[in-house]
C-alpha cells in the first residue's frame, strides 16, 4: 500500500493564508455605521467612534425641544440577523470593537432577550466592550439589538461540521460567501478548543515528522484527518481505544491527535470520560465532523462507560422532555473519538460485577488497540534520537502547546475546495484497503470495523498528499493496518463476538466447575450440588493431556447456568461449528445417552474436552 493516492494529481495545494471565508467587512473609518442606521426617521440611537447612544428630547425653559444624546456601550454593530434552515432560532450577528481596536463576532440568539438581559452583558462585557452602569442605558442596550433592523441575513447551526457542502467551526467558516455565510451559534459556551498558534511548517516539523516509524501516533493523527470524512462517504461514527497500563504514552498519542484541530494550555483539545452523558452531548456537538479525544476511561464506571461508548458512537443523545412535557429535539452528531485507559470497554462494562459483557453493536462501535506495540518504548517505536520514551512524550506534548490548530484547517480548505474529487478518491482508496487487509472468512462485526480503519488509512494519505503530513505516500496505510492487525490479534480472531463469546464462555465453566458440578459417569458415590451433567473419561489421561474427559450437559442446566447472558441455540451453533459439540450422523444437537450415575436414558450435550485445551481465541 505504497501507491500514490488515487487522482492525486488532480489536487493543487496552496498554502494557508489567512481564513478562507467571507468574512463581515467593517466600514472604514470611526463614522456612523449605515447599516445600523437604515434611514429611519423614529430611530432613536446612532453609532459613532465614541460608542452607541440613545437620543432623549427635552424641551428648555421657553418650550423649544432640544436633542440630547445619551451613552449606552462602546463601540457594538448589529450586522445581520440570522436564522436557520426553516426559518426558526433568529438571532442577530454582533460585533464587538474593544479598547486595543480588535473585532469580536458573535451570533447572539434573539431568545437570550426573553430575560433581563443580564447573560448578554456578561457575554459583551467579556468582548472587551464598555456599557453604561445606569439601569436606564441597561435597558436601551437591550432595546438597541432588539429594535435594529439590519440588511443582511446569514444562516446559523447549532453545530460545527458540514452543511450545504461547508465546513463551520465556532470561529470560521470554510466555503463560506458575502452572498450566503453560515455561522455557529449557540445558548451554551462559547469556550472551544478550535485555537490555532504556529504555523504549519512548525507543527510538521515538531509534531507530525517525529510520528514515522511510530504506528501509534500515525494512527492517532490519521483518525484526526479522518473525521470530516466520515460524512463525506456516508461513514458512522465510532470509535477507537488505546488500551494500556499506565504511563507507556497513550496520553500523548491524544494530545499529537488533537493538535490538529487545536489545543493551548488546560488540556488543550482533550476531554475526559467523567464528564455526565448530559455533558457529553453538548461536547459531542462541539466535535461533530472533527474528532474527539477522550482521556481516562479508568474515572467512569462500567455501566456509564458502555452507555457513553454506544451514545457517542451512535451519534444521537438521550430522548428527553421540555417543561411543557413535550419531547425534545434529540440532539444528533457523527463523529470518530479516540480513547484511552487502563484497560479495555470489554474489561470495563464487566468491572461493575453484574455480569454485564460488550455487546456485539458496542465492539464495533469502539475498537479497542492494544497501546504498547511490544517494543523497548511501550507505544513509541522510534524516539527519534530522544534518550528515552519519556523525554519523547514530554518533548511531543510540549511541542503540541505551541503548534496547534493550523493543520485541520489547511485540511477543510482543501477538501471543501475539492469535495467531490476527494468523496471519489476516498471512495476508492478506501475499497482498495480493505481488499488487501480483510481476513478470511472475516465475519461481518469485522469488515464493518474494518471499514472505519480503512477511512483512517485513506485520510492520512490524503493529508500527506495535500503536504500537510511530511509522510511517505504508504506511511499512513502501513501504520493503520498494523493497528488493525493488533487489533484483530488481541481480539482473537475476525469471527463474530458472539461466536467468541460463546466458546469462551463454556470453556470458563468447565475449567471453573468440571470437578464440582459434573457428576462421574460412572456415580461419585455421594451427592453433587447443583449439578449440570456428567464427565466421562474418554482415554487414559497423561499429565500433558487436558482432553481426557468429556463433558456431558443437561439440557435445562445448559440452557439456564451455562448460557447465562447468552443465546443457547447460538451458543451450540458456535459448538457446533468449532468442533467442539460431537453429534452422531442425524446432525441434532443433543444424543441419547444412560449414564450409569443416572440408571436410565437422558438427551445430553455432549462436549469434546478438546474445548479446555483448545486456542484461547476461539
Amino acid at each position: 500500500m505504497t501507491e500514490q493516492f488515487p487522482i492525486a494529481d488532480s489536487f493543487e495545494h496552496e498554502a494557508l493564508e489567512g481564513n478562507v471565508i467571507g468574512e463581515y467587512k467593517a466600514p472604514e473609518g470611526n463614522n456612523v455605521v449605515p447599516v445600523m442606521l437604515d434611514n429611519r426617521p423614529d430611530w432613536p440611537f446612532k453609532l459613532t467612534n465614541k460608542g452607541v447612544h440613545y437620543r432623549v428630547e427635552k424641551e428648555d425653559d421657553d418650550g423649544k425641544k432640544a436633542v440630547e444624546w445619551k451613552w449606552v456601550c462602546g463601540q457594538l454593530e448589529i450586522v445581520a440577523d440570522t436564522h436557520d434552515r426553516v426559518s426558526e432560532n433568529w438571532g442577530r450577528l454582533l460585533v464587538v470593537t474593544d479598547g486595543a481596536g480588535i473585532r469580536h463576532e458573535w451570533p447572539m440568539p434573539m431568545e437570550m432577550l426573553s430575560s433581563t438581559g443580564e447573560e448578554i452583558r456578561k457575554r459583551l462585557l467579556s468582548f472587551g466592550l464598555l456599557i453604561a452602569s445606569t439601569s436606564t442605558a441597561r435597558n436601551k442596550l437591550n432595546d438597541y439589538i432588539a429594535m435594529a433592523s439590519p440588511k443582511a441575513r446569514y444562516r446559523c447551526v447549532d453545530r460545527i461540521g458540514w452543511y450545504d457542502g461547508k465546513f463551520v467551526l465556532p470561529d470560521v467558516t470554510f466555503g463560506d460567501t458575502e452572498e450566503e455565510r453560515v455561522i455557529y451559534q449557540t445558548t451554551g459556551s462559547l469556550e472551544h478548543a478550535y485555537r490555532t498558534s504556529g504555523s504549519l511548517d512548525e507543527w510538521k516539523e515538531q509534531i507530525a515528522a517525529p510520528a514515522t516509524g511510530n504506528s501509534r501516533l500515525a494512527f492517532a493523527l490519521s483518525c484526526a484527518f479522518a473525521g470530516p470524512l466520515l460524512g463525506l462517504v456516508g461513514e458512522e461514527g465510532g470509535g477507537f481505544h488505546l488500551r494500556g497500563s499506565s504511563s507507556i504514552g497513550k496520553s500523548t498519542a491524544l494530545v499529537v491527535a488533537g493538535s490538529v484541530w487545536g489545543g493551548g494550555d488546560n488540556g488543550g483539545f482533550i476531554r475526559q470520560w467523567r464528564a455526565t452523558d448530559n455533558a457529553l452531548e453538548a461536547v459531542a456537538l462541539k466535535h461533530n465532523d472533527t474528532l474527539l479525544c477522550l482521556d481516562e476511561l479508568g474515572q467512569v464506571g462500567g455501566k456509564v462507560a458502555g452507555e457513553t461508548a454506544y451514545m457517542l458512537a451512535n451519534g444521537a443523545g438521550k430522548l428527553r422532555a421540555n417543561r411543557s412535557g413535550k419531547a425534545r429535539d434529540v440532539a444528533n452528531w457523527r463523529v470518530l473519538f479516540l480513547s484511552t485507559g487502563e484497560i479495555g470497554i470489554p474489561d470495563k462494562i464487566a468491572e461493575d460485577g453484574h455480569g454485564r459483557k460488550v455487546k456485539a453493536g458496542q465492539e464495533v462501535r469502539v475498537v479497542d488497540i492494544p497501546a504498547d506495540t511490544g517494543g523497548d518504548y511501550r507505544l513509541f517505536e522510534d524516539i527519534h534520537e530522544h534518550k528515552d520514551g519519556d523525554e519523547f512524550a514530554r518533548a511531543l506534548k510540549k511541542a503540541s502547546t505551541q503548534f496547534h490548530g493550523i493543520a485541520g484547517q489547511e485540511f477543510l480548505i482543501e477538501i471543501v475546495r475539492y469535495r467531490e474529487l476527494v468523496i471519489q478518491s476516498v471512495k476508492i482508496y478506501q475499497s482498495k484497503f480493505m481488499a488487501e487487509a480483510t481476513p478470511p472468512s472475516a465475519d461481518g462485526q469485522v469488515t464493518r470495523v474494518l471499514s472505519r480503519f480503512a477511512i483512517v488509512a485513506a485520510a492520512g494519505e490524503l493529508a500527506t498528499e495535500l503536504g500537510i503530513l511530511p509522510w511517505r505516500p504508504g506511511d499512513a496505510s502501513q501504520a493503520v493496518k498494523r493497528c488493525f492487525e493488533d487489533w484483530l490479534l488481541a481480539r482473537g480472531g475476525s469471527e463474530a463476538t458472539e461466536v467468541r463469546q460463546a466458546i469462551s464462555q463454556v470453556r470458563l465453566f468447565i475449567e471453573n466447575y468440571g470437578l464440582s458440578r459434573f457428576e462421574l459417569w460412572t456415580g461419585s458415590g455421594f451427592p453433587i450440588r447443583d449439578r449440570v451433567g456428567y464427565r466421562k473419561q474418554n482415554k487414559e489421561p497423561s499429565s500433558s493431556d487436558t482432553s481426557a474427559e468429556d463433558y456431558y450437559f443437561m439440557s435445562e442446566a445448559f440452557k439456564t447456568d451455562v448460557c447465562k447472558g447468552l443465546d443457547p441455540g447460538m451458543v451450540i451453533r458456535a459448538l457446533k461449528d468449532k468442533g467442539y459439540l460431537i453429534t452422531k450422523d442425524d446432525g441434532k444437537s443433543q444424543t441419547t445417552h444412560k449414564p450409569p450415575a443416572h440408571g436410565r436414558t437422558i438427551k445430553l450435550y455432549h462436549v469434546s474436552g478438546n474445548i479446555v485445551g483448545g486456542d484461547a481465541h476461539d
